[in-house]
């Protein structure tokens, strides 16, 4: 493997890794998602690309701008040297990381897109998950710069999250493209996590960016911590308690063993009036999350007030 430093700034990086010493006539250019705090390294899924004989560019920001701050240059830059040197050419990207695979798709003359639970818009009021976010980004493109890409993207989401509502906007916006959805139902947001618990992100990559072919990918959702979670925190919301803690218990024998399920568990016991349980399941979590300071402190508010009410 041949790694370049392509470019780099104080706020994002593009680096150029090359799967091996030959010609490779396809590339994949990897859009680093939210909370990334990383430069000139490669991003998630790189190694995969790379282990298939693809070379890979990753695309980097630290400072969560949804890659706002490329420069135009480079992005020309980079543009001509897709063009000249490879045959296809894909995007892929996580969240913030699959806003930016479209973004730039029609500008890098990419053949397909694959983005997981993309955002189409974080300044509207359809959805406030970053607004806090929104009004401090310098926002040099959008999707009417791009509107024109007709190649294939292929999204995959939650259709229970409000990331439907991002994938109904794209499919109205994007009339020249050939869009693909992908439903994960109880996914929530990102779709990664939920992949990747199901062993199977690697296959849907394979699949959809490279064959270009829908998946079967056979998920045993009964072992998936993310689907477990997410169906129980969906059934507690509709006060539908003790379903929701059938599902919840499942999630916390799940392989990955996440704080979270706990947390979850420990608030549906409360709900029952099971102060005991509610109090064992709070101390798991904090077992599972000890170097978490800002957990730590709220769990133990937690603890303190299920200690108070089996006073009362």
């Amino acid at each position: 493997m041949i790694r370049t430093n392509f470019f780099s700034n104080n706020c994002s990086s593009i680096t150029y890794f090359k799967a091996n010493g030959n010609h490779n006539s396809r590339c994949v250019v990897i859009f680093s998602s939210f909370l990334n705090r990383e430069l000139n390294s490669k991003v998630g899924g790189a190694n995969y690309f790379l282990s298939l004989g693809i070379d890979v560019f990753s695309v980097q920001s630290k400072v969560d701008d949804w890659h706002q701050s490329l420069p135009f240059s480079t992005i020309n830059e980079l543009s001509l040297i897709l063009e000249t040197k490879f045959n296809e050419k894909y995007s892929y990207g996580s969240s913030m990381g699959g806003y930016a695979a479209i973004l730039f798709a029609r500008k890098l003359g990419i053949k397909r897109v694959l983005a997981l639970s993309p955002q189409f818009s974080i300044r509207d009021q359809f959805d406030k998950r970053w607004e806090e976010y929104a009004y401090s980004i310098k926002w040099n493109y959008d999707f009417d710069w791009a509107k024109h890409y007709k190649g294939d993207i292929w999204i995959a989401y939650d259709p229970h999250d409000a990331d439907a509502i991002h994938v109904s906007k794209f499919k109205n916006h994007f009339t020249l493209a050939s869009i693909h959805t992908l439903l994960f139902p109880y996914s929530s947001h990102p779709v990664t996590t939920y992949l990747f618990d199901a062993n199977k992100l690697n296959e849907l990559i394979l699949e959809v960016l490279i064959n270009g072919k829908f998946p079967k990918l056979n998920i045993d959702n009964k072992i998936n911590e993310t689907y477990l979670y997410n169906l129980a925190h969906f059934l507690f919301k509709k006060n539908k308690n003790k379903s929701a803690l059938l599902v919840v218990s499942k999630a916390t024998e799940a392989p990955t063993q996440r704080h979270q399920s706990w947390m979850l568990k420990s608030h549906i016991h409360l709900r029952l009036n099971d102060i005991e349980e509610s109090k064992i399941c709070i101390l798991k979590a904090l077992e599972l999350s000890p170097n978490d300071n800002e957990l730590k402190v709220k769990y133990n508010q937690h603890l303190k007030y299920l200690e108070e009410r089996t006073k009362d």
